[in-house]
């Protein structure tokens, strides 16, 4: 189609001799980087949506970014890591504004309220430590004196009161200090200097937002009366980056939650509240001290803390009868002190209905209690409506009023049979010692395309979705219909990534040895074991050995680890934040990482430092897992037999593209792809279907020609790398 001249100027900045080629030493033009370019022009030329998968490589984040910012449009990019929001922040955008001068476009990355500092709880907590007795009995009275006196420093040089930059000293106190739902938003004392507020602020005067999906499905999902509804203000477009992530996002913003940490929550503000009125009432002690409090204001405290009590005791009750019964009677639901389960499935029960129905009544019964409590002490700050939003405990009631209706509108759904089909409702316990417990009760929508388009994509003026893997059996079905995405006004577009997958890597299926679909973790483990060890004599770079389960995660590593000692390093996940495993890997050049769910994706090691991706089995979703169940079932009811086609194969291919999609990030990567499964030797029906998604490497059968392929390309890795 014929394009404005601004339209041909922005494209012409992609192509060879343009203004990348020209200021960007080592920069390459990329016929798919210009497709996907010229296809975010069309959209705003033709007044669409976008859909594109564009491959690694393909320089995404310019792709959108320079077109829009060009064009003057105000955006919001969201995100699904934290990476790619520092990526954004750090280098693409001041690049950008660095390239075009014209431009000075602001930028800011947005965070949820609980990410800051809220300087009315810490000037309190502060001052209440550094008197003769403290009012918090969890901790040491030093120890939090200390997180305040690290925390008054870092505000000194940090402007932003992000926690996240605060690091790890003090970091198990730092929920006391966080930003949340009591804030007084205009009437706090400190609202001038509050940094949410300032970051909000902020937010608004700057042309481009970057955020995570959580926190714009969060603002977006809720109803223009509930808090923080709009946190994010008015733009042109919403560009979702790492767009695969998307719908699970979304169907957590349209779930509905209950669990004793978040009445917690609420029952601490109550405490904060007692422990700045009378100390020595949180604290059950008798003392004389030099505090002001009137027998009205003590009273008051006192059953302000029975209460808290009283709460805490029949929440862990119920999780305790629940959890008992079910481990006496369906021992199968409890596994390491955990259980979980479906509540519709055990509606016919004779006792669990009735331990819901009992909770659901004393909740209620404690939410009344609460609140004729406040009416019979009412304090000035009670009365002056102003005020009343500031009042912690108008605060906590709200919140406990909200968690019970919330309950109970649960039990609603599950009583009426047909509108329950679209939900699944899973209740979990924990049993932390011989007498506490904890419980979760968790609701979803199977399908929930009509709540996103209703309530999300309504505010969207214009969308662009972009990731490496949207596409399934080179299709976008899957993607499209979870989110209601309308193919009348939204184009969609892929682009193949500009690596030579064949000469960059190989993908290797040893013909005998691989590990079974049906074999237990332990021998899962133990042939995974076997198949790596030659791969580490041949192959002298990194390595990732991914696997589905921590089970099989943890006994890799166990069997590993004496065998790499001394040569090199090997890191299990969990032993030290993502980030800084990163770190390490790249800095080793032939570390060994063992690791699970969160290094499939969001993960980025560059040259030799990553030389190997080792899978442990095709990630087909778990069906012991009841929303993967559930989406089964119902996909069988529509169309008997589909769940397999329908659920669980397009999951699977999506999680194997993250996953094999860690090793070639750059035209200088090189390496092999070990996928130890033997259903990718056989001849079953689906097999084709996930070669056909996989990057078009050479497949290998043996060590010898891995060897070969090794000794060919180890010695093409740029020099900084080696």
């Amino acid at each position: 189609m014929e394009h404005s001249e601004l339209a041909r100027r922005i494209i012409s900045v992609f192509e060879p001799g343009g203004k990348l080629s020209q200021s960007i030493k080592g920069f390459e033009p990329r016929m798919q980087q210009r497709d996907m370019v010229e296809s975010i022009i069309n959209a705003w030329e033709t007044n669409r949506d976008l859909v594109v998968e564009a491959g690694t490589g393909t320089g995404k984040t310019f792709s959108y970014l320079i077109p829009n910012m060009l064009l003057r449009k105000k955006m919001i990019v969201s995100t699904g890591t934290k990476n790619l929001q520092d990526q954004l922040i750090g280098r693409d955008i001041p690049l950008i504004n660095m390239l075009f001068s014209e431009l000075n476009y602001r930028a800011f990355a947005l965070k949820g309220r609980s990410n800051y500092i809220c300087l009315d709880r810490f000037y309190k907590i502060k001052s209440a430590v550094s008197k003769r007795y403290s009012p918090f009995r969890d901790i040491g009275e030093r120890e939090l004196g200390e997180t305040c006196r690290k925390l008054d420093e870092f505000m000194k040089e940090n402007q932003n009161g992000d926690l996240s930059q605060f690091g790890p000293a003090g970091s198990q106190h730092l929920n006391k200090f966080r930003c949340g739902s009591s804030c007084g938003g205009e009437n706090c004392p400190y609202a001038k200097n509050c940094y949410f507020r300032t970051a909000r602020e902020l937010a608004k005067e700057s042309d481009l937002i970057v955020v995570n999906h959580s926190l714009l499905m969060y603002a977006y999902a809720k109803g223009s009366d509930e808090p923080d509804s709009e946190i994010l203000p008015s733009v042109d477009v919403v560009v979702f980056d790492e767009a695969h992530k998307v719908p699970d996002y979304a169907r957590a913003a349209f779930s509905s939650s209950v669990s004793n940490s978040f009445f917690e929550e609420n029952l601490k503000e109550i405490e904060f509240y007692v422990g700045q009125k009378a100390p020595q009432v949180i604290n059950d002690k008798q003392l004389t001290l030099a505090l002001e409090v009137s027998a009205h204001e003590e009273d008051k405290c006192r059953k302000l803390s029975a209460y808290v009590k009283n709460f805490r005791i029949e929440m862990n009750s119920f999780a305790r009868k629940v959890f008992g019964y079910l481990e006496s009677q369906y021992p199968e639901f409890v596994h390491d002190s955990r259980l979980q389960i479906v509540v519709r499935d055990l509606e016919d029960d004779p006792v669990i209905p009735e331990l819901f129905v009992e909770f659901g009544k004393k909740a209620v019964q404690l939410q009344t209690e609460l609140e004729n409590l406040l009416n019979q002490y009412v304090d000035e700050d009670m009365q002056d409506p102003n005020r009343r939003s500031f009042n912690p405990l108008h605060s906590a009631c709200e919140g406990i009023s909200t968690l019970v209706e919330n309950y109970l509108a649960v039990f609603k759904v599950e009583l009426d049979k047909e509108d329950r089909k679209n939900y699944l409702t899973v209740f979990e316990a924990d049993r932390v010692s011989a007498s506490e417990f904890n419980f979760h009760l968790v609701q979803s929508k199977l399908k929930f395309a009509d709540s996103y388009v209703e309530r999300v994509f309504s505010k969207i003026q214009r969308a662009v979705y972009t990731s490496a893997t949207l596409m399934v059996n080179g299709n976008f079905f899957d993607f499209a219909s979870k989110l209601g995405i309308d193919p009348d006004r939204t184009s969609f577009m892929a682009y193949g990534s500009p690596f030579n997958y064949a000469g960059q890597g190989c993908l290797y299926l040893p013909y005998q040895g691989l590990p079974s679909g049906n074999d237990f973790d332990s021998m899962r483990a133990k042939k995974v074991f076997e198949q790596v060890k030659p791969l580490l004599r041949i192959i002298d770079g990194g390595f990732f050995i991914l696997c589905t389960n921590m089970s099989v995660m943890r006994a890799i590593y166990s069997m590993l680890e004496p065998v790499v000692k001394g040569k090199r390093n090997i890191y299990l996940q969990g032993q030290h934040a993502k980030i800084e495993i990163m770190r390490r890997m790249q800095k080793d050049q032939n570390a060994v990482v063992v690791a699970t769910s969160s290094f499939w994706e969001g993960v980025d090691v560059k040259g030799k430092a990553l030389s190997c991706v080792v899978i442990d089995r095709l990630p087909f979703p778990n069906l012991s897992d009841p929303l993967t169940r559930a989406l089964c079932n119902a996909a069988d009811e529509e169309k008997p037999k589909s769940s397999f086609s329908r659920v669980m194969l397009p999951q699977m291919l999506l999680s194997l593209k993250q996953g094999v999609g860690r090793l070639i990030r750059s035209c200088s990567d090189y390496g092999v792809v070990m996928i130890a499964d033997d259903r990718m030797n056989s001849s079953r029906s689906y097999v084709r279907t996930t070669y056909s998604n996989l990057p078009p490497f050479r497949v290998i059968n043996t060590l010898k020609e891995v060897e070969e392929f090794w000794n060919r390309v180890k010695n093409n890795f740029p020099s900084e790398n080696k």
